[in-house]
């Protein structure tokens, strides 16, 4: 258990010194220091209810003192969330990010009271000098506004610096800067225009960020009215993504605010066990993206350090191709090497000569490339004195193939690139050779007898 610092927990009229004590219980030993108490259970495996007496008394002749009951409950052991990778999201505009359920990438949790979070982790860019917004010039028509500025339902924006401004038709009608209340930020500022109602569209400087934001959809300017109050603001949410997070099935489900934005948002989910939140809890970050994929390696450009590059930063992705096969790096078996996956080859018959000098042996070979069509290659076997016997010309695999005529004797099977086809190979990957690819020995085995 960690230690418990009664000292929230003592009143009194004096600075006199105190001992503390826990009285005898079958279930808890206690140690002080201090103000602060560490119990430690005597059966490990107990689980239930204790309720223990704590003394304190003062050191000081009449040694006044004060019993209160501490109540602790042992809960049997369960094991924490845990999430598996959630992946990132990457669409082109005019596309729909894809709904899906926390739950599907946590399955580690063995308690009864699991919720699901969410929060925006926007990326700070260079800070930029801050847009000159200064106040307006008084109106006849005015408008007050009260409001708190997120980022999603679940980021609020409360940086020193922060700024909200408001335009009508494009001129700067109103300016507000950020203020406190019960320690909660907001801004309240008032608005001018020259017209009793119009259109207004609220942007939002964020000197954490570095950027102007500007909200997804309009608000009505009406003279004479408001917008929100200090006690009760109105929140403008700057998000162009729209997320809606339900925190007890964990589904998730995004939607685009603004049709027109490109960009990126970075999404940190946590799962969270209600007993114990600040223990059993696990958090996944997932990145959304909207925007042009130039290597169309699964990564907007936005989010990608090597735009040009589909081996950069993943290189098991369907469009990396690292050592230049011809065959992508999420199917290719070992994307370092060109030569592999190579041409397979087993014999799958074999006919011994049936005597020395005999040649009447044959053999049939299968030749088949993983993961590869369209190659053509000449086949061939080579015997022990080093001739050549052709097997086939610019056969396409896969195929089986029948040589005859062969002799007793090791054989060595040589396989030459003629045409290469979806798989490139490397020009060091041929001629492929296998020595000892089959042995002929004579079938007449039986002596003379007289």
């Amino acid at each position: 258990l960690a230690p418990l610092d009664l000292t929230p927990f003592l009143q009194q009229q004096d600075a006199d010194p105190v001992r503390w004590e826990i009285l005898p219980n079958p279930h808890f030993t206690a140690a002080f220091s201090g103000n602060s108490l560490q119990l430690s259970p005597i059966d490990p495996d107990w689980t239930g209810t204790a309720s223990l007496s704590v003394v304190v008394t003062e050191i000081s002749a009449n040694a006044k003192a004060d019993t209160a009951s501490l109540s602790l409950q042992v809960l049997q052991a369960y094991l924490p969330p845990l999430f598996s990778d959630i992946p990132d999201q990457h669409i082109l505009p005019g596309q729909a990010f894809t709904s899906f359920s926390l739950g599907d990438f946590e399955d580690n949790y063995t308690g009864d009271c699991l919720t699901f979070s969410a929060k925006p982790l926007p990326v700070a860019q260079t800070p930029p000098a801050a847009p000159g917004w200064t106040q307006p010039a008084v109106l006849p028509n005015t408008m007050s506004i009260a409001a708190i500025a997120n980022l999603t339902p679940y980021f609020t924006f409360g940086s020193p610096g922060d700024q909200m401004a408001v335009f009508i038709a494009g001129q700067l009608r109103g300016l507000g800067t950020l203020q406190l209340a019960d320690g909660k930020p907001f801004f309240f500022f008032q608005v001018y225009h020259t017209a009793q109602t119009a259109d207004m569209h609220i942007r939002l400087y964020s000197s954490q960020l570095g950027q102007v934001l500007t909200a997804p959809v309009t608000f009505p300017f009406s003279a004479n009215d408001v917008l929100g109050s200090p006690n009760a603001p109105i929140s403008i949410d700057f998000s162009p993504l729209g997320v809606s997070l339900d925190p007890l099935s964990g589904q998730v489900d995004l939607s685009l605010r603004d049709s027109s934005w490109t960009g990126a948002l970075q999404l940190e989910f946590a799962a969270t066990d209600c007993n114990f939140p600040a223990t059993f809890t696990d958090t996944e970050l997932a990145a959304f993206c909207i925007g042009p994929d130039a290597d169309q390696d699964g990564i907007c450009d936005l989010l990608d350090p090597a735009p040009a590059d589909p081996c950069i930063p993943n290189r098991i992705n369907g469009r990396c191709d690292f050592d230049g096969d011809g065959l992508f790096a999420d199917a290719d078996p070992d994307d370092n090497n060109p030569c592999l996956p190579g041409v397979e080859a087993s014999v799958i018959s074999l006919q011994q000569p049936s005597c020395r000098d005999a040649a009447d042996g044959s053999m049939a070979i299968a030749l088949l490339t993983p993961l590869c069509s369209g190659g053509r290659f000449d086949v061939s076997l080579v015997d022990q004195a080093g001739n050549t016997i052709p097997v086939a010309a610019n056969a396409l695999l896969p195929d089986t193939l029948s040589v005859a005529a062969l002799d007793t004797g090791r054989y060595q099977l040589r396989i030459q690139l003629t045409q290469p086809g979806s798989c490139l190979y490397s020009p060091g990957c041929f001629p492929l050779l296998i020595d000892s690819f089959a042995i002929l020995r004579s079938a007449d085995t039986t002596p003379p007898g007289i």
